[in-house]
Parts: structure tokens; sequence; C-alpha cells
């Protein structure tokens, strides 16, 4: 395992452990929202708050792991037309525009975040800050993912589901007009 793979593999591990254990508190926090409301008829009234901010940090930083292994939603109907040299010509220029699209977002983003420092939250009381520190986070994390990405493509190393030189399945299949 070269030196980009374990850096993209440490990356992705700690990327996904807070996924994780924000994915588990969401899930307790609408569970316990559920019973106080329904069973004890005493509703807590900041669960829905919490619970759409941990869905918004698992989607946003959650998308920079699916970049990881290039699975982000994209239309390939042009692309997979052309040659293989021009695909990865194609890829670089469509990973560089993405990497434009990144920089703006961490720049506003952080500017919006930090904007947000003296509002606070309507009922969990915390600064704005907090929910929109995410989108610079993301956007920083899904740009050094598909830095990586890129590097490891470029060097022939294994990068995901879709690689240059060894296209999915569907691709196969397409290919061979199944």
């Amino acid at each position: 395992m070269s030196r980009l793979s374990k850096t993209a593999a440490v990356l992705e591990r700690l990327t996904m452990v807070p996924l994780l254990i924000a994915g588990a508190a969401m899930v307790a926090i609408v569970v316990a929202g559920t019973f106080w409301r329904y069973v004890l008829g005493d509703p807590l009234l900041w669960t829905e708050e919490a619970a759409r901010y941990l869905m918004i940090w698992i989607a946003l930083i959650g998308a920079s792991v699916c970049i990881r292994h290039g699975e982000h939603v994209r239309v390939e109907i042009l692309v997979r037309l052309l040659p293989g040299a021009l695909r990865k010509v194609v890829d670089v220029v469509v990973a560089a525009l993405i990497l434009v699209f990144l920089g703006v977002l961490v720049w506003i983003g952080g500017g919006m975040a930090l904007e947000a420092m003296r509002q606070t939250s309507p009922a969990l009381g915390i600064p704005m800050a907090v929910p929109l520190a995410v989108i610079p986070l993301s956007g920083a994390l899904m740009g050094l993912h598909l830095v990586l990405r890129v590097a490891m493509l470029a060097t022939g190393e294994r990068a995901g589901v879709f690689d240059w030189d060894a296209p999915d399945q569907d691709h196969a299949d397409w290919e061979a007009g199944r």
C-alpha cells in the first residue's frame, strides 16, 4: 500500500468515526424526542433542532467520503463515449472545477460561520456558527479527498468505484450492450 493509499485510508477512517457517532446520536435524539412527546406527553423542545443539525453535518461530511470513492452524483453518458485518455483529461478538468467550487464554498461558508457567532439557535441556544461550520469543514474535506483521489488515479492506484482503468460493472454492461 502506497503512502497515498495509506493517507486516503486514514483520512477516510478519521471522517467515518465522527459520522457514525453523529448518526447514533441522531437516532438516540429522535427516539428520545418521540418517547417524551408520545409516551410521557411532555415534548423535549430541542430534539428536532438537534436532529436537523446532525443530519446536515452527516450529509455534508459524508459527501466527502463519497468523493473519495468516486460515488458522487454525475452524468456519465457523454464521458463514457470518450476514449480512455480523453476520459482522464475530462475527469481531471472536472476535478479542477470542483476544487474551485469547493474553494468558494470554504471561503464563503467560513465567512457565514464567523458572522453567525453572534446568533444563537432557537431551541439549543448554541451559536449558529456551530451548525454553519460544517460548510467550510465539509468543503475542505471534500477537496482533500478529491486531491488524494486524483493523485491516486494519476499514479495508477485503485481509488474507488469509478476508476479510470477499472470501470464499474454498469460501465462494462453498458459497453457490452446489456
